[in-house]
């Protein structure tokens, strides 16, 4: 069972969808932190771009299974959430590609690409694995 937890003045609303995402996404092993977050703490570098503004973030650990949702602290009921918190959510489940990678090239010098490669196969596999059993299931 996951441990969510939403910070105090998060609307009702919110909590039911988030809650339903977790489910579906079957994140339910993770604990997870739901927190408002100011519109300037949430700006997106898109490159050479100017910075874009997004509903919220996530901030993942997957070695521990914990993360931490920020969503913007004016979001209201007409505005849908639900594919945002799924993009934010599915951050959570890539994160061991990632975290894998960012590994392999720090340990660079002992590692050769064939070595990365391997890991972050084995990673993505986990991550396969994940996603069948969740469109397997439906989410139920």
């Amino acid at each position: 069972m996951s441990r969510l937890t939403f910070a105090q003045g998060l609307p009702r609303w919110l909590h039911k969808q988030v809650r339903a995402e977790v489910k579906l996404l079957r994140l339910t092993d993770w604990t997870i932190q739901v927190q408002p977050a100011e519109q300037d703490d949430l700006r997106e570098w898109t490159g050479t771009k100017a910075p874009r503004i997004c509903l919220g973030s996530l901030d993942a650990v997957p070695s521990s299974k914990m993360a931490t949702l920020c969503i913007w602290n004016e979001i209201e009921p007409h505005i849908s959430i639900r594919d945002f918190v799924r993009h934010e959510f599915l951050h959570a489940i890539l994160a061991p590609i990632r975290v894998t990678i960012e590994q392999g090239f720090a340990a660079k010098p002992r590692m050769n690409e064939f070595h990365i490669n391997r890991l972050a196969l084995d990673a993505e596999e986990q991550v396969i694995a994940h996603l069948i059993e969740v469109l397997n299931d439906g989410g139920k």
